[in-house]
């Protein structure tokens, strides 16, 4: 199609599909590709002068991680795709558990992936979060601690 011909010239869309392929294994149209055809995506989009500062601070981000967020079982899947970081207790755990007990142990995971400074990836929007889920709480919680959701709500932003 000659948009996505066209965008291999544009910085800003090699930027935008260099990124989406680290978290999702495709650009914006779906093609499949590997993680050294997203550096060179992101790479095209930066300035040669800029590059040696960009790539330090981008191995500094890269060390940071993914967390995924979602409703159960969909965050799990998309966590393990994309090799993130998700709440997870075994059930066996969780049943002795008290509500508050449960909600202290998600506020602590929570807590730990704001400290490392982790890309908050939503497995669901958080635009269709549901109240009174443990997503929408979660979604709550992060909200008061800065977070909003991106424009089309499957991250969170700080």
């Amino acid at each position: 199609d000659f948009v996505y011909e066209l965008n291999k010239w544009n910085p800003l869309a090699n930027l935008y599909n260099g990124i989406k392929t680290y978290l999702t294994g495709s650009d914006s149209y779906g093609v499949p590709q590997n993680n050294g055809q997203a550096s060179i995506q992101i790479m095209s989009a930066i300035p040669i002068g800029k590059l040696g500062t960009v790539v330090v601070e981008g191995e500094e981000a890269l060390s940071r991680g993914i967390t995924v967020l979602g409703s159960y079982g969909s965050y799990l899947e998309l966590g393990e795709e994309l090799g993130a970081k998700t709440f997870n207790i075994p059930e066996a755990i969780w049943k002795t558990m008290t509500k508050d007990e449960q909600w202290a142990a998600n506020v602590k995971f929570l807590d730990r992936a704001i400290s490392r400074g982790d890309k908050i990836v939503l497995s669901n929007s958080a635009f269709t979060a549901k109240a009174g889920t443990a997503f929408y709480r979660e979604l709550q919680y992060l909200y008061g601690k800065g977070y909003k959701p991106a424009m089309n709500g499957m991250s969170l932003i700080k």
